[in-house]
């Protein structure tokens, strides 16, 4: 019964072990926050990527822990200032403003 559970504890530890030596770049590397006045592509899936609207970041909301998650978006549709919340998951950057 002792050896079982010594044999067991150490295959988790390797388990573990192995899991830590997993480098996930995308959550290693800090991303700046958008700021107002950033030209973005505002994600659509009814449509085509070359059709998604632009628009200009117009206020954003920042997360308890001061990254920003969440933007207001300006665009023109249909000859009329449109204004959506969106995540920053759902835009997609161009151009930052200067």
């Amino acid at each position: 019964m002792c050896n079982f559970s010594l044999n067991n504890s150490g295959q988790s530890g390797d388990r573990k072990y192995l899991h830590s030596l997993q480098v996930r770049p995308k959550w290693q590397t800090e991303e700046q926050n958008v700021k107002v006045g950033t030209v973005v592509l505002m994600k659509d899936n009814n449509c085509a990527r070359n059709y998604w609207p632009t628009g200009i970041v117009e206020r954003v909301f920042p997360s308890e822990d001061g990254k920003i998650r969440k933007v207001e978006l300006r665009i023109i549709r249909d000859g009329q200032p449109v204004t959506y919340v969106r995540p920053i998951s759902q835009i997609v950057l161009l151009v930052e403003p200067e």
